[in-house]
């Protein structure tokens, strides 16, 4: 199972392919910072078949900070790191 640690293929509504994001490295296609990420979680990319996701207000701070955070597993909680380092 993929938990973002790969890039993988979709396919656009184009029906270009449309590389999957790794959760692990620092760059976001569509914008890094908590804006960004917390509009993309709440709104979803439609042209790349992303859902919106519906999470409350807080729920979406924790997602944007556990991403943010995701590329340096070194500060992540041990057990989450744990959790984390065992999916590759």
């Amino acid at each position: 199972m993929n938990y973002g640690n790969t890039e993988s293929f979709r396919y656009d509504i184009w029906a270009f392919p449309n590389a999957v994001t790794n959760l692990r490295q620092p760059e976001r296609k569509w914008g890094g910072n908590p804006f960004d990420l917390a509009r993309t979680i709440r709104h979803g990319i439609a042209p790349a078949n992303m859902p919106a996701v519906m999470l409350g207000e807080t729920d979406i701070d924790h997602l944007v900070q556990f991403l943010q955070v995701l590329p340096y597993p070194a500060q992540l909680p041990p057990d989450v790191r744990a959790g984390v380092e065992g999916s590759r």
